[in-house]
C-alpha cells in the first residue's frame, strides 16, 4: 500500500520489518523491484539475490538482476539473464508470471534496438504485448471501450454550447495546475522540472479527476451531460470532493506550494477542468504523434476497463487519433487557459523552454529546476520513464519512428492530420 502511494522510505521498512519475521524469496524480490525502481541498486543487488539463495530461479528476482546489468552497463550479462528468464518462464507457461515474462521480452527488446537491430528490437516488443494481453481476459473489449468512449464524448461536446471561461485573472486561488499530454510525450520529464520548483508540488498520475467525474455518471458523455446541468452550488461540492481525493491519493499537502496534478490524459477531461476551475492553468505537453505512439506501444500498460492501454500498433493509433481529435476541438471551443510544450524544443533548450513555462504559471525563475535529476533520485516514479529521468538528457528517442517504418506506415492513417496540425509535417521531418 505505502508503495502505491508513492511513499518509498515507508514501503521500503515495512518490507525489511517484513524479512525481519520470516525471510520469504517474494518478499526479498519484492523489495529488490523497489530498490531499483528507487534507484538504490547496491542494495536492489543484495536483496534479488537473497530471495535467489531462498529460491533459485525466482522469475520476480532474475528481472531484477538482469534490469541492474542493463542499468549499469553490462549489456552482455543483461541478454544472457533475460534470454535465461525467457526461456524459463516460456517452458512453464502460466499466467502466475506473465507480467514478468513480458517485462523481459520488452527490456530485452530495448537493449535489442540501443544495438540497432530493430527488426529483432520489433520481434520481442510485440511479444512483450502479446504476453501482456494473453493475461488480460477481454482486453481487447477494454480498448475498443475506452476508445469508443472518447469519440462519444467528443460527439457530445460538439453538439453542445460550452460556456466561455472567463480570462485568467492572475488570481488562480487553489487551483491546480493540470499537466496533460497523451501518454509518453514527455510529461514525466515536465513532471521532475515543475516538482524541482520551490513553490511547486506534483502529484503524480493519481485519478482524483477521474474519481469526481464518476459521481456524475458511468461514462464520459453522460457525465458531461450531467455535469452541464449542475448549479453553481453542486460544482463547489465536486471541488471539494476533488480536493479530497487528493489528500486520500497524494502525498502529504506542503502549503506553501501550488499542486500540480501530473496525469497525462486528463486531457480527456478539460471540459471537467474548465467547469469547476475556470482559472487553472494547464500544461499541454506535446511529442512527434509517431514517436509518441511507436513509444506508447513499446512500453508495458494495464490493460483494464478505463484505463487506456496501448496492444497494438493500429489501437494505438486509433486512441491518439480520437483524443487529439477532442484536444482540438477542446481548443476551438473553450477558452482554455493553456501553454504547449514541445518535447523536441525541450531537449534542445531545457533552460529556455523552463523559463518560458515558469513565466506562463508567474512564478519566479528557480535554478533547481535545471537539477531536477538530483530530486528524482528521491522520488518513487510511477511511469515507465523512472529509469530514464535521472539520466542526463539525451536525444536518442527524436524521430525513433524513422527505425521503424513498417509500424509509422500502419500509423500514418490515423495521424496524418495531427502531424500537419502539430506542425511535424507528415513526411520526413
Amino acid at each position: 500500500l505505502y508503495k502505491e502511494l508513492g511513499d518509498m522510505d515507508r514501503a521500503i521498512a515495512h518490507y525489511r520489518a517484513a524479512l525481519a519475521q520470516a525471510p520469504h524469496p517474494a518478499t526479498h524480490a519484492n523489495l529488490a523491484a523497489l530498490l531499483e525502481r528507487a534507484h538504490r541498486l547496491d542494495e536492489a543487488q543484495a536483496a534479488a539475490e537473497a530471495a535467489l539463495r531462498l529460491s533459485p530461479g525466482h522469475p520476480e528476482a532474475a528481472l531484477v538482476l538482469a534490469k541492474l546489468a542493463k542499468r549499469q552497463g553490462r549489456e552482455s550479462e543483461a541478454v544472457r539473464h533475460y534470454q535465461q528468464l525467457i526461456a524459463h518462464l516460456n517452458s512453464n507457461p502460466g499466467k502466475a508470471h506473465g507480467a514478468t515474462l513480458a517485462r523481459a521480452q520488452g527490456d530485452l527488446a530495448a537493449i535489442y534496438e540501443a544495438r540497432g537491430e530493430y527488426d529483432h528490437a520489433m520481434t520481442f516488443f510485440a511479444r512483450a504485448n502479446q504476453t501482456n494481453c494473453a493475461i488480460t481476459p477481454n482486453w481487447q473489449a477494454h480498448e475498443d471501450a475506452f476508445i469508443s468512449e472518447v469519440e462519444v464524448l467528443t460527439q457530445a461536446i460538439q453538439g453542445h454550447d460550452l460556456p466561455a471561461a472567463p480570462p485568467p485573472s492572475g488570481q488562480d486561488g487553489d487551483a491546480p495546475i493540470f499537466l496533460v499530454g497523451f501518454p509518453r510525450s514527455g510529461t514525466t520529464l515536465l513532471d521532475q522540472l515543475l516538482n524541482a520548483h520551490g513553490q511547486l508540488q506534483v502529484m503524480e498520475e493519481k485519478p482524483a479527476l477521474d474519481q469526481v467525474a464518476a459521481l456524475l455518471g458511468d461514462n464520459r458523455a453522460d457525465q458531461f451531460h450531467a455535469f452541464q446541468q449542475l448549479p453553481e452550488s453542486k460544482r463547489g461540492e465536486l471541488r471539494q470532493a476533488y480536493w479530497r481525493a487528493v489528500e486520500q491519493m497524494g502525498p502529504p499537502r506542503d502549503a506553501a506550494c501550488r499542486l500540480v496534478d501530473k496525469m497525462p490524459l486528463n486531457l480527456i477531461n478539460l471540459w471537467l477542468v474548465q467547469g469547476l476551475f475556470p482559472q487553472a492553468r494547464i500544461i499541454h505537453a506535446l511529442r512527434d504523434p509517431r514517436d509518441v505512439c511507436l513509444s506508447c506501444f513499446t512500453n508495458l500498460f494495464r490493460l483494464q476497463p478505463g484505463v487506456a492501454g496501448f496492444p497494438t500498433i493500429e489501437h494505438t493509433g486509433r486512441l491518439y487519433g480520437a483524443v487529439m481529435s477532442l484536444w482540438r476541438l477542446y481548443q476551438n471551443r473553450m477558452s482554455l487557459s493553456h501553454q504547449q510544450l514541445r518535447y523536441e524544443d525541450l531537449i534542445q533548450d531545457m533552460e529556455g523552454q523552463a523559463r518560458r513555462l515558469l513565466a506562463f504559471l508567474e512564478l519566479p525563475w528557480d535554478p533547481a529546476v535545471l537539477d531536477y535529476r538530483r530530486a528524482a533520485q528521491q522520488r518513487y516514479i510511477v511511469t515507465p520513464s523512472y529509469h530514464q529521468v535521472v539520466r542526463p538528457l539525451y536525444k536518442s528517442s527524436m524521430a525513433r519512428w524513422k527505425n521503424y517504418p513498417r509500424e509509422t506506415a500502419a500509423l500514418q492513417p490515423y495521424l496524418a492530420t495531427h502531424l500537419e496540425n502539430f506542425g511535424y509535417g507528415g513526411g520526413d521531418s
